[in-house]
């Protein structure tokens, strides 16, 4: 089929299917193809899509994402997924082109060791990441920052077994928290807090010879059940919060309008109907 029928027909799908949430657009493919210059010209001579409401760009380079974005009615465009940073260009091209967004989903695809350090240092959890999104995006209702595996490998064992090192990750937390107040509309928050970053002392906080044996399954859900309520406490507004683990695992937090705690349950990432729900798609 013709590239033009191609994009013609998508269009037309999208304007039928009034019911479709989410549409998802992968180039990794075709980095190198002609057809992936001709499929943004093209798009500029059709007619503009009204949805679907949330889209997912997965390796799309910024000039087919831009193509994308712009083909979007003003307005149109609720939840964006994108597989780069808030320093990167898809960003800011998100920022110009659709301040307006309610949800969105950054992922930090590379990083640098900081595991040895005596600071800690949470890209997902960082309250500048935070305050500039909140700044750029005042209307955000839901707000996924993922550390991808890539991320996640980069991160090794740390050796500091201080106090002074939980000291510096308390002090995340309440910059976190303080940062995620600020926030007005917000009500879904998901971050990536890898377990191999936390030494097994600092799950305990016992920095004896006995604090540093293996941890086990029920210790690591009490430790990251408590971060939950402590956020959500700080947070009230917060109805689910997600903080994942490792690139398999995360705890989810959830309350209904009559809870005053949420509850916690650890789940996993490729469990049946994951795919489908937050944090891993930014739709009901």
């Amino acid at each position: 089929m013709p590239l033009e029928s191609t994009i013609e027909l998508i269009g037309d799908f999208f304007r039928k299917a009034t019911g479709l949430r989410h549409a998802a657009f992968d180039f990794w493919v075709c980095y190198n193809d002609p057809q992936k210059a001709q499929f943004s010209q093209l798009l500029e001579n059709v007619e503009r899509w009204s949805g679907p409401p949330s889209v997912y760009l997965d390796q799309t380079d910024l000039i087919t994402s831009k193509s994308i974005i712009h083909q979007y009615l003003p307005g149109a465009l609720e939840a964006a997924q994108i597989t780069e940073w808030c320093d990167s260009e898809q960003y800011s091209m998100l920022k110009a082109q659709c301040p307006t967004l309610k949800r969105l989903y950054l992922t930090e695809t590379g990083g640098k060791s900081h595991g040895n350090t005596a600071r800690l240092m949470i890209r997902s959890m960082d309250y500048n990441v935070v305050n500039k999104i909140d700044t750029d995006f005042r209307q955000l209702e839901w707000l996924v920052l993922k550390e991808d595996e890539l991320c996640l490998k980069c991160i090794r064992k740390p050796i500091s077994q201080s106090p002074e090192f939980l000291n510096h990750l308390n002090q995340i937390i309440e910059n976190l928290t303080q940062s995620l107040r600020a926030m007005p509309r917000l009500t879904r928050f998901a971050c990536t807090l890898a377990r191999q970053r936390l030494h097994n002392c600092i799950i305990r906080e016992d920095w004896s010879e006995t604090g540093c044996r293996a941890v086990t399954d029920a210790e690591l859900d009490t430790w990251y059940s408590a971060l939950i309520f402590r956020i959500s406490k700080s947070v009230p507004r917060l109805k689910h919060l997600c903080i994942a683990s490792d690139d398999y695992t995360f705890y989810r937090g959830t309350k209904t309008v009559r809870q005053a705690v949420m509850e916690v349950r650890r789940e996993r990432f490729d469990d049946p109907g994951q795919r489908y729900r937050f944090p891993t798609m930014l739709v009901d």
